[in-house]
């Protein structure tokens, strides 16, 4: 399956408002990590390394199991042997030694007691899921684009889009969401906009009016400007949502992803199947003298012939 990143009108004349119905939100989050315990990629970190570093640990343990003589004797060149077959190796020849395996590093001592004396840094890496609780009780999950090891700040997209917007038979609007609903404004397993077959649930317009053109100097690339700001009708919704968040400690920023943030990914898209797994627009124009800005398709929506 590919990642299309695709072109689409970001405003409409009159006649054309119901036809605009593959207009989703929520891309992008900036969380950032509390030096503590309770910062969320920081414990997503320390349980990924808890279970690698259990992993190596009951490795080099079984190697000490097999090692011994049967008269409980351990001999190096004994572990050095059975480690091997866990691709492990053992330095030093007497007393304590070092043993490594799947990056890991433990002391041995003479009587076979393991200890852990250092593990390679665990990196964040894309796709890593990470999770807030809402001030409505609710979890909201994310999906980390990208991590600065110096900062320890993520980018994330967010699982799922809002409960927002309208609802759609086709290009007939038949409803709204409730905006009376105990979810409104979260994120909702089924607002994914155009769904082949199924109402397209969730659906805004990135904006009713032109708002940028030669004359609007937007942020971001030359190439891919940066044109989502308070003039589109998105706005509302994802300032809404920063506020239901809540988590001022860890949430610096709540916007539309950038198309630099999401074709970083684009080579990867195999092993990155929730890039697409909803519609969704992005933040980005395509250039700065026209209308267009980029939408992800879901992987649904792209086998159908794009609507204009």
């Amino acid at each position: 399956m590919k990642l299309n990143l695709k072109e689409r009108k970001g405003i409409t004349l009159i006649a054309l408002v119901i036809t605009i119905i593959v207009l989703l939100i929520l891309a992008g989050i900036s969380i950032a990590t509390l030096t503590g315990q309770n910062g969320i990629l920081t414990q997503a970190q320390n349980a990924k390394t808890t279970t690698e570093n259990k992993s190596a640990e009951e490795k080099v343990k079984l190697a000490i199991m097999a090692a011994r003589a049967d008269d409980g004797t351990l001999t190096v060149e004994k572990l050095r042997t059975e480690l091997a077959k866990y691709e492990g190796t053992v330095e030093g020849d007497t007393s304590s030694v070092t043993a490594k395996v799947d990056g890991k590093t433990f002391t041995v001592d003479e009587k076979g007691n393991v200890e852990l004396a250092g593990s390679e840094s665990v990196k964040i890496k894309p796709g890593t899921v990470v999770s807030l609780t809402s001030t409505k009780g609710t979890t909201e999950e994310f999906y980390v684009l990208s991590y600065d090891e110096k900062t320890k700040k993520a980018k994330a997209l967010a699982k799922y889009n809002l409960m927002v917007g309208g609802i759609y038979d086709n290009t007939t609007k038949i409803g709204d969401v409730d905006t009376n609903a105990t979810n409104y404004g979260l994120q909702d397993e089924s607002m994914k906009g155009y769904v082949y077959g199924q109402e397209n649930k969730g659906t805004v317009e990135f904006s009713g009016s032109r708002y940028w053109d030669d004359t609007y100097t937007p942020q971001g690339s030359s190439s891919y400007p940066w044109v989502y700001d308070s003039n589109s009708n998105l706005y509302q919704y994802v300032e809404l949502y920063k506020t239901l968040l809540g988590n001022t400690d860890k949430v610096s920023e709540v916007s539309l992803a950038s198309y630099e943030d999401i074709n970083a990914l684009r080579s990867t898209r195999a092993q990155n199947k929730w890039l697409y797994s909803t519609t969704y627009w992005l933040g980005s124009a395509s250039s700065s003298s026209d209308s267009d800005v980029w939408v992800v398709y879901d992987r649904q929506r792209r086998q159908q012939r794009l609507l204009r």
